[in-house]
């Protein structure tokens, strides 16, 4: 496994394209870097009852509601500002690959899906995978587009609760070898308070 901080893409259509996180034009993250560590433990504490009490809400709206609705995520947005942290993330990386020579960047994040030309260089986010279940997908053309999995799984018929939308896996035959290569991964770098543990099993589609 070789981690990189940043990767240079060009696409079919020769656009040169930078790719990496985006933590690092996130003004929130530097700013939390000057706080003080027992504050930031205590954020973090707060964050994780927070979470817990999300999860247990989150089940009752997905029996009742049938949908999530993921109530960590709405106190966050109106405790961080997202909308504001997004745009500012966004016109940071736009200056920052226009100053590098780039036609755009691909980045994360925010967990917010996009696909936009901005500023006259093209912006792009993939989303995520745990809320939004979003991602990028690029044609034999060098044509990019937002993947929304909620509205493709319908279209696929697969109309099981949104909570096991992660298992519908169109290629469901690759998905034993990606387990071993996150198993392999967890073997060498179990994540900041994660025991080290076999996957569970995905449920059947």
């Amino acid at each position: 496994v070789k981690i990189e901080q940043s990767v240079d893409f060009t696409d079919p259509k020769g656009r040169k394209f930078l790719i990496l996180h985006g933590d690092q034009f996130d003004r929130r993250e530097k700013r939390a870097e000057t706080l003080p560590a027992w504050f930031m433990s205590a954020l973090g504490k707060a964050d994780e009852a927070m979470t817990t009490i999300s999860t247990a809400f989150d089940k009752v709206a997905n029996f009742t509601l049938r949908t999530r609705f993921k109530l960590a995520n709405h106190v966050r947005a109106i405790l961080e500002g997202d909308k504001r942290g997004h745009r500012d993330l966004e016109q940071e990386a736009i200056k920052h690959a226009k100053a590098k020579g780039y036609d755009g960047v691909i980045c994360g994040h925010t967990h917010k899906a996009a696909c936009k030309a901005k500023d006259g260089l093209a912006y792009m986010n993939s989303g995520d995978w745990v809320d939004g279940f979003t991602a990028l997908t690029m044609d034999k053309d060098g044509d990019w587009n937002v993947l929304p999995w909620r509205k493709r799984r319908k279209e696929l018929g697969l109309r099981r609760k949104f909570f096991h939308a992660a298992n519908d896996n169109p290629d469901k035959e690759f998905r034993p070898l990606t387990e071993k290569m996150v198993a392999a991964i967890r073997t060498i770098w179990p994540g900041k308070g994660r025991k080290k543990s076999k996957l569970p099993k995905p449920s059947q589609p």
